[in-house]
């Protein structure tokens, strides 16, 4: 097996009792090959944004921030369109929200994202900022997406608890009981 050390980092994770040893990071020398390996404190693997102190606002705020660029590129590039081929390409294109299973469903950011959510719905319909949130699914035929994100996780734990993996299915039992 071959590590290229430009493009390996080393990220400590530590028991949230444990935090006051991060300073000692700083003491650590990790080589490989004879190469120093950098520390970091987050990292972005497969899109997301992981940290050392295992919180998800970094995360919730980046994928938030690409949401509105692919909102905005959906109504700049189609703006002749009619609202619902718009409001296709936005659920096709803006809604994916890889991995958002992972997050912690009563994360102060959500509502941030779900806020966000509804205003991009609203352009896309070309409606009042008066129009009431709870009327934006129904106009929609939709989940809102704060409830949309707790379906994809209740689906990945219940997939979890029936994998066929002997470890998947104990750690995913052993958390949810």
């Amino acid at each position: 097996m071959f590590f290229n050390v430009q493009k390996s980092k080393c990220m400590v994770i530590f028991p949230s009792f444990r935090r006051c040893l991060k300073q000692l990071l700083d003491k650590c020398d990790l080589k490989m090959d004879g190469k120093a390996i950098e520390f970091v404190s987050s990292y972005s693997h497969l899109g997301h944004l992981l940290t050392d102190d295992l919180y998800d606002s970094e995360d919730i705020m980046k994928r938030q921030r690409d949401y509105i660029g692919q909102v905005n590129t959906v109504l700049c590039f189609f703006r002749q369109q009619a609202s619902a081929v718009k409001y296709h390409l936005f659920c096709s294109y803006c809604t994916s929200l890889y991995g958002c299973e992972l997050w912690q469903l009563s994360h102060n950011k959500l509502a941030h994202f779900s806020t966000t959510w509804r205003k991009s719905v609203r352009k896309v319909w070309q409606l009042s900022t008066r129009v009431h949130y709870h009327l934006l699914p129904l106009l929609c035929r939709c989940l809102p997406i704060q409830d949309e994100i707790c379906k994809r996780s209740l689906k990945f734990i219940r997939k979890c608890i029936n994998s066929n993996v002997d470890v998947v299915r104990s750690v995913a039992n052993y958390a949810v009981t």
